[in-house]
């Protein structure tokens, strides 16, 4: 038998996000590939018809890896293809252009930009929530000031002063808000039919290892109240199953 040799994982290709429509009859996921001539990973989205399991791409702009679905018919994904955008983050301006494409396929049309750097968002009504990379540091052009721990972190470099926080873009209105605490960085969230949950520590020096749970009513915006503080109930919520007492396991269950 031959054994696996390191190029071998160019030629795999790696589905990621499955996820549900509303409607329960399709589902959509990302498959990024290796592409060694520009030394980066490809994406594009598909869809998975739920009733027959039959796949088909979606997208073929080669960046198309985050998305939320809007209703059963419509995806919400972000990419970057507006000349506009794009000659402004050569520029060294941050910038993430959102997109909306019908399950049928056709050309996507630009729904709107952000200027952060987006990670996980996620479509309830006319409101985009969203992950976006906020940084406080200034920039030195010689040295860079280090008064936080951890100021480095695997996989992300230099963290000291930069955090994940959460926006909300009102795709009605056209506007973008903040809505999480200064200095504190969200570490995932998820939308419930009334309410946002999140993971998130807030600090300006030592970064603590326990993790708070917080809940925030759509109807009360931006107030918010911290659901449990304890780092291993985070850790064993999800062994439970909805139905049960605790008032968040369907959260979990819902991952």
């Amino acid at each position: 038998m031959k054994k696996i040799d390191i190029r071998d994982f160019m030629n795999y290709h790696y589905p990621t996000g499955l996820t549900a429509a509303p409607d329960g009859k399709h589902g959509a996921f990302a498959v990024v590939d290796v592409n060694e001539k520009e030394n980066c990973y490809d994406s594009c989205l598909w869809i998975m018809d739920l009733s027959d399991g039959s796949v088909r791409k979606l997208t073929s702009g080669r960046k198309e890896r985050n998305f939320s679905w809007i209703d059963g018919e419509t995806l919400l994904f972000a990419s970057c293809r507006e000349k506009e955008y794009k000659e402004k983050i050569e520029d060294g301006e941050t910038w993430t252009c959102f997109y909306t494409i019908g399950l049928h396929g056709g050309e996507a049309e630009f729904s709107f930009a952000v200027p952060y750097s987006v990670g996980k968002f996620a479509v309830c009504g006319t409101r985009v929530y969203m992950s976006v990379k906020y940084e406080y540091a200034k920039e030195e052009k010689d040295y860079e000031v280090f008064d936080e721990l951890p100021f480095w972190a695997n996989g992300k470099g230099v963290v000291n002063k930069k955090r994940n926080r959460l926006a909300v873009y009102d795709r009605e209105k056209e506007t973008l808000e903040i809505i999480t605490p200064e200095y504190e960085t969200v570490e995932n969230f998820w939308l419930e039919e009334d309410c946002l949950l999140y993971t998130g520590v807030q600090y300006t020096d030592l970064k603590s290892w326990r993790p708070g749970l917080y809940r925030a009513f759509f109807s009360s915006f931006p107030q918010r109240r911290r659901s449990f503080h304890p780092c291993w109930l985070l850790l064993f919520l999800p062994i439970f199953r909805t139905g049960t007492s605790l008032p968040v396991v369907s959260v979990y269950h819902s991952l």
